[in-house]
This record gives structure tokens, sequence and C-alpha cells, in this order.
């Protein structure tokens, strides 16, 4: 008995429907839905407002269900599900799932070519990665990506996590619209630490290849930086790395203390002139760089600055005219016999 379907949107979370002796069936559709006030804008489009409205009508006349194409899907009612949405080591193998929902929020299969997944890294991870030894890098996106055939109303997406560790964003749509949630933000963590990086004590890459020069009785303090076998800097507490610090006679040393975010520290201070090498070892085997050469040099001694007194000009006092004209007569004897 209804003729015409008048659909009013409304800027609130809650939708109704009023049907009129006319004919007149007035749907009023809220433009935020409470399911999607916590992604980013939580407004509906033109698909939701319409399967908001075919699931109350369905209330009153089950048959609309026969108006319809229940097998296909539907981005607003969809759910992305799975432990390797959020984290993953890197390098390792992840999935997760895509329940495809139909137009009535029902269960379907739907078809894997129209779903997209992409996995792109964040500006943040783009420009400065806080695991990266560099500070500017290109990250491409992921590629290698694979969504299966749908198993009980399911699409299972399988991926392996980049080697570059840092903050990634994993964007399902179906259909180019996005689903509830999408953009995911994955968090890909570096690896246990198999080596560690050399920094000076201001974050500086340490160059091994020189002779560096410290001044004796002067404390050098090393940063020394778990990485992984890809090259991202650990940020948790590596127990298995037992590192020590050995130096020859005349320098002394303090022990390697374990930081607890994945860095260790250690201090050297030279006693005596000359050169000396300072060896890093991870258990049997020497660190990358390893034994660093230095060499000890005396402090500079301070320059001694003469003081001298300027006296604004002016007409001379009688004190200074005979001070003057006394040393006058100590350089020139011929000045004296004129005075």
């Amino acid at each position: 008995h209804i003729n015409r379907i008048m659909v009013v949107c409304t800027n609130t979370t809650n939708s109704w429907l009023q049907l009129k002796h006319n004919g007149v069936l007035n749907y009023n559709a809220s433009l935020v839905a409470d399911y999607k006030l916590t992604t980013t804008s939580g407004l509906l489009n033109h698909q939701d407002i319409a399967s908001h409205l075919m699931m109350q009508l369905e209330k009153f006349d089950p048959n609309v269900r026969n108006l319809i194409d229940d097998t296909k899907p539907t981005p607003c009612w969809a759910t992305v599900s799975g432990s390797h949405l959020k984290y993953i080591v890197v390098g390792q193998k992840g999935s997760f799932k895509i329940h495809s929902r139909n137009m009535l929020n029902g269960p379907c299969h739907g078809d894997r070519s129209q779903w997209l997944v992409k996995m792109v890294p964040s500006k943040r991870t783009a420009v400065h990665s806080p695991y990266q030894n560099t500070t500017l890098q290109h990250i491409p996106p992921v590629s290698d990506i694979e969504i299966s055939d749908a198993k009980r109303s399911a699409h299972i997406v399988r991926y392996t996590a980049p080697t570059i560790a840092g903050t990634y964003y994993v964007r399902v749509a179906l259909n180019g619209i996005h689903t509830p949630g999408s953009p995911f933000a994955l968090r890909i963590v570096p690896d246990t630490g198999v080596n560690v990086l050399v920094q000076n004590a201001d974050g500086t890459p340490f160059d091994y290849k020189v002779t560096h020069k410290v001044q004796i009785r002067t404390t050098k303090e090393f940063v020394l930086c778990s990485i992984d076998c890809h090259g991202n800097k650990c940020i948790s507490p590596q127990p298995q790395l037992a590192l020590k610090a050995t130096v020859p006679p005349g320098v002394d040393t303090t022990p390697v203390l374990d930081c607890k975010n994945g860095k260790y520290k250690f201090k050297v201070t030279p006693r005596v002139r000359g050169d000396f090498t300072v060896s890093v070892r991870m258990g049997e085997n020497e660190v990358e760089g390893s034994p660093f050469k230095f060499t000890c040099v005396p402090k500079p001694r301070p320059k001694q600055s003469g003081h001298t007194t300027h006296r604004p000009r002016g007409p001379q006092t009688v004190f200074e005219r005979l001070h003057n004209s006394q040393i006058a007569c100590q350089q020139d004897p011929k000045a004296k016999k004129k005075q």
C-alpha cells in the first residue's frame, strides 16, 4: 500500500518510520550512526541510508527481502577482525578476516574481487622512522597481499609484514567505500636484537673507520643500540645480548649499563697519553667496527691574555706628566740632559 517513500535526513543517532494514509512513507534517516562514531567522520552514505531503510521496512513486510539481492555485500555492515590487524613483527606472515554482510546485515559470501586491501606507511614512518638508522627514506606500500575466497562469509587476507618497522595504515574498502574503522593502524615492531649499533652520546653514528682524539682525563660516553637482522632499532629490553667492553691498562672504563629500552651505555676515561683501543664484545664475538681506535692527547693550555688599562682621552694630570717624563729619561739619556 506504499506508493511513495520520502527520505528525510536528520542529525540524530536514531531513525524511524511514519506511514501516512495517502500511501506516503516518511523515513527519518540518521546522518550519524552509533557504530561509526569511533571512526573518522561518522557520516552515513547513500548505501548506509538505503540499508537502514530496507531493514526497517522488513519489520513491516518480510516480503521486502524478495525485492533486493541479499547475496551482495554492503560495506557499512562489514567487519574486519584479527590480531595481525594491530600488531606484528617485521618480516613475519600475518592474516586477518573480512566478514561480509549484506544490506539487511546478514551474512553473505560475495566476490573477493570486489574487496580492495592496501597497506601504506604513515607519514611519520615514511619521513622519519624511529626504528631506522637513517632519518630520511621512502618506504613503498606493501604489495604482498592476498585475499582468499569467502568461507562461511569471511574472506581471509594474508600478507607479509615489511622489513622496516613503524606504523602502517591498512585500508579495507568494498567497491571504493571503506568499511567501518578503515584505515586501521598497524604497528610493525622490530624483531629480536642480533647486533648492536655504536653511537655517540648525542645520538650521532660513531665512525669506526677513523682514529678519534680524546683529551687526557676526559670521559667519553658510548651508546650501544641493539638492532635486529633487518637493521631496525630495538626499543624493548634485549637480555640475550651479553655486552662487555675491554680497555688496555691506563684507561678506565665503567661496566656496560643496560637501559632496559634496547640501549646500553658505558664510559671510557684515559689516564695516560698515547694510542689505545676499546673492544666491545657481544658474547664471544666482537660487534661491527670493534676494536675502536683512539689517541689520547693533552688538554690545551688556556691562553693568557695581557691586562691593559685604557684611559679615555683628556688632559693629563701632574702625576701622569711626571711619570711619563721619568720613563722618557730612562729610555733616552739625551732627554735627561735636556730636562
